[in-house]
């Protein structure tokens, strides 16, 4: 039975990030609030479960972002995007606006603590972990600990955070080359250097810097050739149920930024991906995990290797793929579990199947970004005049671009224009809708990568099943 939190009509719920919305539900205990990244697919795809759930919405926006304001019954335009990652701003729009709690979707801010922890002090539940899980989860070196102290194989990695490249160095005399230089409170492929030699060292250590918040960074031990990077998506509720959506194979990246995402994982030796699925829901019922997360491994099929990478205690951008094959609506579950309702009454699929390959269902997420690989993948800026999007039956795109209003790409947001998800019945037919949806994914004002993803999705690796993370 679900607890009584105490909602009642007329109370007011908030998404914040790029969008806030506030929402009012007629059947739940108690006053929701959520965070929503930028203005795009992500807060489009939150106002939208919301709505299904009779929940009154209010977006938060900037002037050069509001297509996604078109779907919540009410607007506050801030000053500059700036405003989506300021601590305090958010949690005063929260109380100005007698909000009871905040959900977030990707970006820095919903992974800080301080964020969560503020809004305990204010009465305002977040729609997301709890603080303590953050603190545990969200700094990657503390992440690799709970694994060690749970049994799990770490990569070797540094002991403690640095700005100093002395300690890099130390550490790289220690365990040799190849190396990763990762951000303690990176995301989304910011703030990671692969470093093969000396030649790149002092570069790659000045980049990861200078992409994380805080300026700190530790290292680790890389591997990479014929690994491929398994994700597993968990649930858990408040009352100590956790469990698995199966997982996600997303090998296919630009500068450590996952590009193409697929389900299921091309590791044909199903024992290995079994225990990769234990593995995570023993570690996320240590620690008693809460609302939505991937828990990430390099797994080697061949040698059944794996080492626990890191947990990413959100929804995920490529969640749509697991929707597509489990017939289910992930962010809704959130926002369902965020009401109280215990998990088993969710009645998730995983519950009956082990594994995804018993759903006979494939799906490919292929992210379209205004980006010109022929200048080095560098953000291609301007105003979207036009656009056609891919149709057809197992097509779905995710995005914020509207026929009613010209979107402009500028530097204040990422260059994720759409999610194009596809679904079949075998990965061969899965590859051929997909190459047939990008074809038909028209964009006129800025360059896009459908070129790049076109390339990959008809390389001879690509199509064996071959890819793994190098």
């Amino acid at each position: 039975m679900a607890a009584d939190f105490g909602i009642r009509p007329g109370s007011r719920m908030v998404f914040t990030g790029v969008v806030t919305l506030f929402v009012h539900t007629s059947f739940c205990s108690k006053p929701l609030g959520a965070r929503v990244g930028r203005g795009g697919e992500i807060a489009i795809r939150v106002l939208l479960s919301a709505r299904e759930l009779g929940i009154t919405t209010i977006a938060i926006f900037t002037q050069d972002d509001p297509n996604h304001t078109t779907l919540a019954d009410e607007a506050i335009l801030l000053d500059s995007p700036k405003d989506f990652v300021d601590v305090a701003k958010i949690v005063f729009i929260c109380l100005d606006q007698k909000a009871d709690s905040l959900h977030p979707p990707y970006g820095f801010l919903l992974e800080n603590p301080e964020l969560v922890k503020r809004l305990e002090q204010a009465g305002i539940t977040f729609i997301e972990p709890t603080a303590q899980i953050l603190r545990e989860t969200s700094d990657k070196t503390l992440a690799c600990s709970l694994a060690l102290r749970n049994g799990f194989l770490v990569l070797a990695a540094s002991d403690a955070t640095t700005r100093c490249i002395q300690d890099a160095k130390a550490f790289i005399n220690s365990v040799g080359y190849p190396v990763m230089i990762k951000a303690v409170d990176g995301g989304g492929g910011r703030g990671i250097s692969l470093v093969e030699g000396a030649a790149d060292l002092e570069t790659s250590f000045s980049r990861a810097c200078g992409e994380s918040p805080s300026g700190n960074v530790f290292m680790e031990k890389t591997a990479i050739r014929g690994f491929r990077n398994i994700e597993i998506q968990m649930i858990g509720d408040s009352y100590g149920e956790v469990t698995h959506l199966w997982k996600r194979e997303c090998n296919i990246q630009r500068r450590f930024q996952k590009v193409i995402e697929l389900v299921p994982s091309t590791i044909k030796d199903r024992c290995v991906i079994r225990e990769v699925i234990n593995s995570a829901v023993r570690l996320a019922r240590s620690i008693r995990y809460q609302s939505l997360s991937t828990f990430e491994f390099l797994v080697h099929e061949s040698s059944g290797e794996s080492y626990f990478l890191e947990v990413n205690p959100r929804v995920q951008v490529e969640h749509t793929d697991t929707e597509e094959v489990a017939g289910i609506d992930i962010v809704r579950s959130q926002l369902l579990l965020a009401l109280g309702i215990p998990l088993p009454d969710l009645d998730l699929p995983s519950s009956q199947w082990d594994d995804s390959s018993s759903m006979r269902q494939h799906a490919i997420q292929l992210r379209v970004t205004a980006e010109d690989a022929k200048k080095g993948f560098t953000l291609s800026m301007g105003r979207i005049s036009n656009h056609k999007l891919p149709e057809g039956q197992g097509i779905r795109v995710d995005t914020h671009l509207r026929r009613a209003n010209s979107t402009t790409v500028g530097p204040a947001y990422d260059s994720l224009l759409a999610k194009v998800i596809v679904r079949a019945s075998t990965s061969e037919t899965t590859g051929q809708k997909a190459i047939r949806a990008l074809h038909d994914f028209q964009i006129t004002g800025v360059q896009s990568n459908i070129p790049v993803l076109l390339g990959v999705l008809q390389s001879e690796d690509f199509i064996r099943g071959a890819c793994s993370i190098r």
